[in-house]
């Protein structure tokens, strides 16, 4: 994908409530809280907490997202859905932490490489099977060179 951040942006409005999933140092939320005027929140189960102006860090999987305060109108995750342990009980939860017609966005690579660490990649169709079976209702879904690519919202 080309900017990452710019297509993100399309989603948000000032002032939204935004959550990004696998946020590894945070760059990406906090790029979207300094340009969109958001509310933003990282986690990652590896990431250094840490707050800054409009942007909280958090150490935290995925799938325990109920333990996080509040509701977001925007969940995220790029490039980490493929190292989630139970992607299906995380987007459950992503599901259950959006406000009514809140969005859904995932890109993940379709495949990657051999590195040793847990990981898993994922089909569209596999990818849109969870989705909807945890409630989303599927916007779009596509591949584009490398990654896959979906936005739904709840319901």
């Amino acid at each position: 994908m080309q900017n990452t951040v710019e297509f993100i942006g399309r989603y948000l409005v000032p002032g939204s409530s935004v959550l990004e999933i696998g946020a590894g140092s945070c760059r990406i939320i906090a790029e979207l809280v300094e340009r969109y005027n958001i509310k933003g929140a990282g986690i990652d189960p590896f990431i250094a907490p840490a707050q800054r102006l409009g942007l909280e860090c958090l150490r935290l999987r995925a799938e325990d997202l109920e333990g996080l305060e509040g509701q977001f109108d925007l969940i995220f995750s790029v490039h980490s859905l493929h190292h989630l342990g139970q992607p299906k009980v995380a987007l459950k939860r992503a599901q259950q932490k959006l406000r009514p017609g809140g969005r859904l966005l995932i890109i993940d690579w379709r495949a990657g490489a051999q590195t040793g660490i847990p990981e898993h990649y994922f089909s569209l169709v596999e990818v849109r099977q969870m989705a909807t079976e945890v409630g989303f209702q599927l916007d779009e879904a596509y591949t584009q060179d490398d990654e896959l690519i979906i936005v739904a919202h709840r319901g």
